[in-house]
């Protein structure tokens, strides 16, 4: 135990490891719990809140069942919705897809027996348990239950994940209400409490944003951010629909139904497809 540090930090550090972009293909980055934080910026209907909702079940499902491989961590994620976007219906499909997807591809290749369709959907139920969701109206609320979930993450053990869609919900009424500089200082406050919460509890916090300034690549289009969002941030994804048709190797069935994400400063672009079975590369 590290001087200062408590039973459950010193818990929630033992139990953390390094994960593999949230297991979703459109991250290639190596993210380490208690250091990187990633923000995915668009438009309406880019795929922020699915890109979550992939996360979610990446991170919720079983990694095993009777020691046969699923396509989870058995882990556990905390997610805040300002904009009431969550979805609990398209997580639930999202999960079902994956998990069936995984264990038809072992049919032929596991000699054991591999869980029926009652057994899996008693593994979604189960994992959805650690799920843990909260929904926030105004700025306040959105503030304290950051600041509360310091004592939330003593009493509950293996969250992996923070995500907050969206930061900037309450983002133009609050700074019309306060000005600038009170508004820049009550954003610096909550990003040092998420400091302290990923440091402390070896989290990844993920967030999205809206774009300011749609179509022009040549603009970080959340530079109207306080600076301390953007220097806290070390992963910044932009979102856009593809415009090029989808390749007949991937699932998706139109070009509504493909992305790509850029990743700023880099300009590298990761392609990727929304499928029922949730997210994939393209």
């Amino acid at each position: 135990m590290q001087a200062g540090e408590s039973a459950a930090q010193l818990f929630s550090r033992l139990g953390s490891c390094e994960i593999q972009g949230g297991g979703i293909l459109l991250f290639n980055d190596h993210l380490k719990p208690g250091a990187d934080v990633v923000q995915l910026c668009g438009e309406e209907n880019c795929g922020k809140t699915e890109v979550l909702l992939n996360i979610i079940a990446d991170t919720i499902l079983p990694d095993q069942w009777n020691e046969i491989r699923l396509p989870g961590r058995n882990l556990a994620v905390i997610f805040i919705s300002t904009d009431h976007k969550f979805d609990l219906l398209r997580l639930v499909c999202i999960m079902e897809n994956k998990l069936r997807n995984c264990i038809e591809k072992q049919k032929f290749k596991n000699s054991k027996r591999l869980p029926s369709i009652e057994e899996q959907k008693s593994l979604v139920i189960s994992s959805l348990e650690r799920c843990h969701v909260f929904k926030t109206s105004s700025h306040d609320e959105l503030f304290s239950t950051v600041n509360w979930l310091g004592t939330f993450l003593q009493q509950v053990m293996n969250v992996c994940v923070i995500a907050i869609d969206n930061i900037a919900a309450y983002y133009w009424i609050e700074r019309s209400k306060q000005g600038p500089i009170e508004f820049e200082s009550s954003q610096k406050s909550m990003v040092n409490s998420l400091r302290k919460l990923q440091h402390h509890h070896s989290v990844v916090l993920y967030f999205t944003t809206p774009s300011l300034m749609a179509g022009n690549s040549d603009v970080d289009p959340s530079s109207y951010l306080p600076r301390c969002w953007r220097q806290f941030t070390t992963h910044h994804y932009v979102l856009h629909p593809a415009i090029t048709s989808p390749p007949p190797s991937t699932d998706c069935v139109t070009n509504n139904n493909m992305f790509v994400a850029i990743r700023i400063p880099h300009k590298s672009l990761h392609h990727f497809c929304i499928t029922d079975s949730g997210l994939t590369a393209s």
